[in-house]
């Protein structure tokens, strides 16, 4: 009894812990609360209404929040790659559903973050006009995650570019004024899917149908002639377009104290992975990087060396910062 109204009262406190569940065996050993040597299993404490703002501490690199309290993140990938680009809200679905029912669940199974896709395809389908119903859609879902302790990290989700490459994230426009960019003379020789011999069959948008392009190995499209002249053209001539996806990003969701950060391009790829990073996506990301903090000063910004860094071997050559530094 003395226990649990010791809860009840710390669950008051603005000392109180955001969210304390099950932890494994070698964290319970570790978890004590406020000193008083508590060992803390199965409550969850209730944060004050709003949720702390989550920064990185330069010297040691951790997640703190407002109280200098460190915050461990662990949590699922909600990334819609369809049109609409953003789950539903409303009943289940295996695949594609973000409901009040799926929130608490991931709420009482421990979690505590989701990496939303607010795709670009989404935020503008054409070329200078912003979907605000769109971004009113994608900042209710990061509210009522909140609503449950759960911090969103918001993704430009993207793959092969966009659905002319078999992909998705890039707007249609976007994919188009790249190829232009490019001066790229399209013909039958270098046409998509070229240098593969594959025929692939168009859906009523003229774009590449899902099953002719589920029929091969995704990797294999980034090496297509086309989408490889797109993605070039794209890294050094179209950094006013992205920035203009993320201010726009940036002003929905600035207010929202539970958004962790904004994470520019995921999995960027081009033709020189090793030798990349500083010279192509270096200029694109501080152009983004510019336009969030046109509007959103506080709000962490992560980025992505070239995707086969890794695994390669490859070291980045991006200017060391470290993680709480900037680029």
């Amino acid at each position: 009894l003395a226990r649990t109204n010791l809860v009840r009262r710390l669950a008051h406190s603005p000392l109180s812990i955001m969210k304390l569940t099950p932890a494994p065996a070698h964290a319970r050993l570790h978890l004590l609360l406020l000193g008083l040597g508590l060992v803390v299993q199965r409550y969850v404490l209730a944060e004050a209404p709003g949720m702390p703002r989550v920064r990185v501490d330069p010297a040691t690199h951790f997640f703190v929040d407002t109280s200098d309290r460190v915050r461990v993140f662990h949590g699922v990938n909600v990334v819609e790659k369809l049109p609409p680009f953003l789950p539903v809200s409303t009943g289940f679905d295996a695949r594609n559903s973000l409901s009040e029912a799926d929130i608490l669940n991931l709420s009482s199974w421990g979690l505590n973050a989701v990496r939303l896709g607010v795709l670009w395809a989404g935020v503008m389908p054409q070329e200078g006009w912003v979907n605000a119903t769109y971004l009113r859609t994608a900042r209710s879902f990061v509210r009522a995650l909140a609503a449950r302790g759960i911090y969103t990290l918001v993704d430009m989700h993207q793959d092969s570019m966009g659905a002319r490459y078999c992909g998705e994230g890039f707007p249609e426009w976007a994919v188009q004024k790249a190829l232009r960019l490019s001066g790229m003379n399209v013909s039958a020789a270098n046409r998509f899917p070229k240098p593969f011999q594959w025929d692939m069959r168009v859906d009523p948008s003229g774009l590449p149908s899902r099953e002719a392009c589920s029929a091969h190995d995704f990797l294999l499209y980034y090496g297509t002639t086309e989408a490889s002249a797109a993605r070039e053209a794209f890294f050094k001539d179209m950094h006013a377009d992205f920035a203009a996806h993320w201010a726009a990003v940036a002003s929905a969701l600035r207010d929202e104290t539970s958004v962790l950060g904004y994470e520019l391009f995921n999995e960027p790829f081009s033709r020189s992975p090793g030798a990349s990073d500083r010279r192509k996506l270096l200029p694109l990301y501080q152009a983004a990087h510019e336009a969030i903090r046109a509007h959103d000063q506080r709000a962490i910004v992560f980025f992505e060396p070239h995707v086969l860094n890794g695994q390669f071997g490859l070291a980045s050559d991006f200017p060391h910062c470290g993680p709480g530094g900037e680029l």
